[in-house]
């Protein structure tokens, strides 16, 4: 897995698996589950420091929200 940081400080960062081919390859995904028990797998967008703590921004019912990688989603 390769780590791109996003700005300065680093507290902004985005991961990609590596591919054979070119090197970079698919974006870092990750699995969350919503309250009635259904699992969704998201595309993380980037990675953003809290703390001691990271959340990740993805795409959610057409919004971008913040999540922690442990979290429970609304349905």
């Amino acid at each position: 897995m390769r780590t791109f940081y996003l700005n300065n400080t680093g507290h902004r960062w985005r991961n990609f698996y590596e591919s054979e081919e070119c090197g970079i390859g698919k974006p870092e995904s990750m699995e969350w589950q919503t309250e009635s028990g259904k699992r969704i797998t998201r595309v993380i967008k980037f990675w953003e420091s809290l703390g001691n703590y990271a959340v990740a921004h993805i795409n959610y019912k057409g919004k971008v929200i913040k999540v922690f990688p442990y979290e429970i989603l609304e349905d």
